[in-house]
């Protein structure tokens, strides 16, 4: 199952543990490091076309994975929201995995870890760069901001334990305190007071956390039912290969049996059959097993994304929560919703198969 939950820790860029994950305006989250990749890969394409006269523009980051545009005209990568809650989950899930059996360089300040955000949690943090907000052990630090260029101006500094991160408001700069049901957004007091907000559905973010988990809890026990009726489904199927391997070999010993006395004159005849009957009991048995791998790995999404909203109900920064809190129930309800019909890809008897 723990396998199950790291899939939704892992970025689809990288194929590695998200490390600083930013959202994009589609809500789906990558490593800072790999939208700067992104952004930087874009700025290189849009030179080529400039220089070929396009009028492809610069200003906007495809996502990897629905093709959402998130213009970037008024902001830079750095300034793209921050995902507390996947960070945290990821933190936590790290931390309770890597208790066991794992050797680490360890820097400790005042009973607690700073780590590398390139070495997954292996190593600890020699060196943080204050404008790329990132640690470094003393092995990434030469190889990915090496000291020359734009990089070598940039203020490094031992690592320190600092404050827990707080979601702040984009436009004020100030920790968010209230949350808005209508624009389904956390804002600060500044927000509240400028009568933007006026007339909406707002609330502290203790009553907001409890509301939005009521309606979590109830989305994943939806995706539970359904988890559970692909199971027991997986079940049906690896059993209707049992019966298709017996209900196969009763017929081959059938065969057999009605060929014996005539061998010598119908035995290219026995042959022609027996091939047909395990060319057809190959092809049922394909298409069982095919359909179990499909459907074991839609449970074991399934399972995946439950243990993912449960650990993101274990939440304790309110803000953090709220941020992604509505994306992840539309998934979950989505990944409830695509629900396939669930029936035998073909027959497991071989009532029908033609031996003339």
């Amino acid at each position: 199952m723990a396998s199950a939950l790291a899939g939704e820790l892992t970025c689809v860029v990288c194929s590695d543990f998200y490390s600083s994950p930013v959202m994009l305006t589609c809500h789906h989250s990558f490593c800072l490091m790999c939208v700067r990749k992104l952004a930087k890969g874009l700025e290189r394409r849009h030179k080529n076309t400039v220089e070929n006269h396009d009028e492809t523009t610069a200003d906007v980051i495809t996502c990897p994975q629905c093709g959402q545009e998130t213009s970037l005209k008024e902001k830079v990568v750095d300034d793209l929201p921050r995902n507390f809650l996947l960070q945290n989950i990821v933190k936590g899930y790290l931390k309770d995995n890597g208790k066991e059996g794992r050797k680490m360089s360890v820097s400790e300040f005042e009973g607690k870890l700073v780590l590398c955000d390139f070495c997954v949690g292996s190593s600890a943090a020699a060196m943080t760069c204050v404008e790329c907000r990132l640690a470094y052990c003393s092995r990434c630090l030469p190889v990915v901001h090496p000291p020359r260029g734009n990089l070598g101006r940039h203020t490094l500094r031992k690592p320190e334990v600092e404050e827990e991160e707080r979601i702040r408001c984009p436009q004020h700069g100030e920790t968010v305190t209230i949350y808005c049901s209508s624009c389904q957004t956390t804002i600060c007091m500044q927000c509240d007071r400028s009568g933007r907000h006026r007339g909406h559905d707002r609330s502290d973010l203790t009553h907001a956390c409890q509301a939005t988990k009521g309606d979590l809890e109830s989305s994943i026990h939806g995706l539970n039912e359904r988890n559970s009726e692909i199971g027991n489904f997986v079940k049906r199927l690896s059993k209707a290969c049992g019966t298709v391997q017996v209900n196969g070999l009763r017929l081959v010993e059938e065969v057999h049996q009605q060929c014996t006395e005539l061998h010598q004159l119908i035995e290219q005849r026995e042959r022609s059959m027996l091939g047909t009957v395990y060319r057809e009991m190959e092809k049922k048995l394909c298409v069982f097993e095919d359909q179990i791998t499909v459907y074991k790995g839609q449970q074991r999404k399934g399972e995946g994304l439950v243990q993912f909203s449960r650990e993101a109900l274990k939440e304790q920064d309110k803000a953090a929560f709220l941020q992604t809190v509505h994306s992840l129930i539309t998934r979950v309800r989505e990944t409830t919703e695509d629900r396939p019909a669930l029936t035998f890809p073909t027959r497991p008897s071989f009532e029908n198969l033609n031996l003339d």
